[in-house]
């Protein structure tokens, strides 16, 4: 009994890649990683700018916890020159390089700039607006009834 192996004759296949499909996938990666890198560098300032809006926000809550906890009125302020927040603990706030403004909701502040906060939990309430080049806008608002600290930003405009 003869025993062996049978082998067909077969053509060699091409296996790999022609150097137009390999340009092509490559045009295609950069396309991508360009469209990545354009969309990053417009989101980056937003994103900076809510981080500072996070760092107002708990200074601010600082503030008023301090003026509960020591039964002293406590006060915050913009500081145009510096361009930071000041308040009454000594403890500043750098805006860095953002434009920043500070208005009250009532008339008990001493000026139209200054929030206060008193131990009973209550403020003169008020208003910090924080923005960039790019026109983007958040705000920080304390309520002058209640004393409660929240962050928010301007709707898009059309």
């Amino acid at each position: 009994m003869k025993t062996g192996t049978c082998q067909a004759e077969t053509e060699p296949e091409d296996s790999g890649f022609t150097l137009l499909e390999v340009t092509l996938v490559i045009m295609i990666i950069a396309m991508a990683i360009q469209g990545v890198n354009m969309t990053y560098s417009v989101m980056v300032p937003a994103y900076e700018l809510k981080a500072m809006q996070a760092r107002v926000v708990d200074h601010v809550r600082k503030l008023r916890r301090t003026a509960l906890s020591t039964g002293l009125p406590q006060s915050l302020q913009l500081d145009t020159e510096n361009n930071a927040l000041v308040s009454s603990t000594g403890e500043n706030l750098d805006l860095k390089d953002y434009s920043a403004s500070v208005s009250t909701e009532t008339r008990w502040a001493a000026s139209n700039s200054q929030i206060v906060f008193f131990p009973n939990g209550r403020s003169t309430g008020g208003l910090i607006s924080l923005s960039v080049e790019s026109g983007e806008t958040m705000h920080v608002r304390i309520d002058w009834v209640t004393g409660v600290i929240s962050g928010y930003e301007d709707p898009p405009q059309p």
